[in-house]
């Protein structure tokens, strides 16, 4: 009792002084997690052409999830299925370049999903 007394003010003052913290706690084993509250993109693509030059302005989306979104954080990088667990298939699309379809497994740690990074190459029509 006195152990989760203390790990409770533990979490307490975390979450009072940088609100970005949070403790998971497996009842099992009283292992304590110490997770982040920010979304991990559950894949980055890097994206280039048959010559290895980055490609910009593509249009990638889940075709699994309504809502997915991919960004481009960098020219040729995508990032997207923040969060997302499971078994899913994306579509790639740029003018002037054939459609790609591939697929991606993701999974999860104790707190957030692994990010998984796939080198695509996309083909000239």
């Amino acid at each position: 009792m006195q152990k989760q007394k203390l790990l409770l003010g533990i979490v307490a003052v975390l979450l009072l002084t940088t609100g970005v913290t949070y403790i998971l706690i497996k009842r099992d084993t009283n292992v304590a997690n110490y997770c982040t509250l920010e979304a991990r993109a559950g894949l980055v693509i890097n994206l280039t052409d048959e010559n290895g030059s980055p490609v910009v302005g593509a249009n990638i989306a889940s075709v699994d999830l309504e809502k997915s979104t991919f960004h481009e954080t960098n020219p040729g990088f995508y990032a997207g299925l923040y969060e997302a667990r499971g078994r899913y298939k994306f579509t790639i699309q740029k003018e002037g370049y054939q459609t790609y379809t591939g697929n991606v497994q993701l999974v999860k740690d104790s707190c957030h999903v692994i990010t998984q990074t796939q080198n695509i190459i996309l083909k000239k029509v």
